[in-house]
């Protein structure tokens, strides 16, 4: 019978990771980055919400060193993500600090949590839902602009406005008052800001970062653009649109 590809994309060939090169020593060196990629061409990733939550189910089912694919999991009817224990995982590949999905790219802050974590765990996200992208769309090739980019982010002073940045992606540009924006920084539900406000923790985790939010009315002032744009010279680096 056919193999499904995905199938042998997330099980054989990812035990077969050494032929998935680090291309950057950030990824290889245990520091915080800081992970981003986009469409090719600056197309759309995501074009409606089943495609955000098919990332998102990805972003949390990738995330283990058992070899079992993505698929396997998908393939429960009404699956409820979050009752995925990561016993049936295994040990995490990355702890994910932060993410934000935005149309044409996406965020994450990320530490590996076993050596070449980053790099196995970005192999499996970006092709199982490319995969995925190009079965739904009848479409065939690459989905994003090649090798996702990566900055290192140990220093907290950086780590801070980092994670003001990514999560203020979605309102940025929106001329809206500042706790408003706050609150919809807040309300956007392809990043993590809200998780990071539940004691529920479904896809990120705080173990491998420094402490850079007193508690959750310091992460909520930092969502303020005053408080973003005051610290926009520590970070350096493209800015995806």
């Amino acid at each position: 019978s056919r193999l499904d590809l995905e199938d042998l994309f997330m099980g054989g060939l990812a035990r077969k990771s050494e032929t998935w090169k680090v291309r950057n020593p950030c990824v290889a060196s245990g520091s915080c980055c800081h992970i981003y990629n986009r469409g090719v061409d600056k197309r759309p990733i995501f074009l409606d919400d089943d495609d955000y939550k098919r990332f998102l189910a990805h972003l949390r089912l990738a995330n283990g060193t058992t070899s079992t694919p993505v698929s396997h999991f998908l393939m429960r009817n009404n699956i409820d993500l979050q009752s995925v224990t990561q016993e049936e995982l295994g040990e995490p590949l990355v702890h994910v600090g932060a993410f934000c999905l935005m149309p044409n790219h996406f965020h994450l802050i990320l530490k590996s949590a076993v050596p070449g974590g980053i790099s196995k765990y970005m192999q499996r996200v970006e092709t199982g839902y490319t995969m995925y992208f190009n079965k739904k769309n009848d479409r065939s090739g690459c989905l994003f602009q090649g090798h996702f980019k990566d900055k290192v982010a140990d220093d907290p002073a950086y780590l801070r406005t980092l994670f003001s940045y990514v999560h203020r992606n979605p309102v940025a540009e929106i001329p809206l008052p500042p706790a408003s924006q706050i609150e919809a920084s807040i309300a956007y539900p392809y990043s993590s800001a809200k998780e990071l406000l539940s004691e529920n923790r479904f896809i990120t985790s705080s173990e491998g970062f420094p402490k850079i939010f007193e508690d959750a009315d310091d992460f909520r002032a930092s969502l303020a653009p005053q408080s973003a744009r005051s610290n926009l010279g520590f970070l350096q680096g493209p800015t995806l649109r």
